[in-house]
């Protein structure tokens, strides 16, 4: 299901500016998009680089963390911190990984983001 995104914003900040496309893709568990892009939500929510693309936070933060707004058909689809950080217990440890990871899609097919 390929469909025009009309943007994003993380804070104060915006991505997708003028639009772009995206697919749904229930069967993924994170929030793929252009790498250049997702790199900027990363650094506005706080976040720091794993390995293989992916960036956690500190777990104390998540209550504060922005929004993230996708707006889709002209209705905004607001996640907060809650809902775009994954927690995940590893050796008795919990860590908090970023539900954003950075995917560069070739044209034809991209620029596109994947949610």
């Amino acid at each position: 299901w390929q469909f025009d995104m009309d943007g994003g914003t993380v804070g104060s900040s915006k991505f997708c500016s003028g639009g772009c496309q995206a697919i749904a893709d229930t069967g993924t568990s994170l929030l793929a998009g252009p790498v250049e892009e997702v790199t900027a939500i990363q650094k506005a929510i706080g976040a720091t680089p794993l390995a293989a693309g992916e960036y956690m936070v500190d777990c104390s933060t998540i209550d504060s963390l922005p929004d993230v707004t996708f707006t889709l058909a002209g209705k905004p689809f607001k996640l907060t911190g809650k809902q775009y950080i994954l927690q995940v217990a590893q050796q008795g440890q919990t860590i908090c990984l970023s539900g954003f990871i950075g995917m560069d899609v070739p044209p034809p097919a991209g620029p596109l983001w994947i949610l």
